[in-house]
């Protein structure tokens, strides 16, 4: 049995927040996210890939990745990770995902952000 680690830096819109939202959900942006949710190869939208994150098998979001970095066993020199440079990408790409979402109808209870998450699995 293996296992892995995967550390993913993503902006979007997190699951909890869609499922309790105080907003009834417009029927479009339902019908975009089961269409997400059905396609795990992502959805090109407005010049960006929009996708489902999971963690753990579990959907906890979905919105567009900026960093995926797989943790492996090495003997190597570690890898240097600036986190700095990647919340700039993130906060850089908020803008376009919020477009899009606004565009689909997210309620204005529903905000986009920059998240990051540990996925470990075997």
């Amino acid at each position: 049995m293996s296992t892995y680690t995967t550390y993913y830096v993503w902006v979007g819109i997190t699951r909890f927040d869609i499922d309790n939202s105080a907003d009834e959900l417009q029927p479009a942006l339902e019908r975009f996210l089961s269409r997400l949710r059905k396609n795990y190869d992502g959805i090109e939208c407005g010049g960006i890939k929009l996708e489902t994150v999971a963690m753990h098998g579990e959907t906890i979001g979905y919105g567009a990745l900026v960093h995926e970095l797989k943790w492996i066993t090495t003997d190597e020199r570690p890898l240097e990770l600036d986190l700095a440079s990647l919340k700039s990408k993130g906060e850089e790409l908020k803008l376009n995902v919020t477009n899009v979402f606004s565009s689909i109808g997210l309620p204005d209870s529903i905000s986009v952000g920059v998240y990051h998450h540990v996925d470990l699995g075997g």
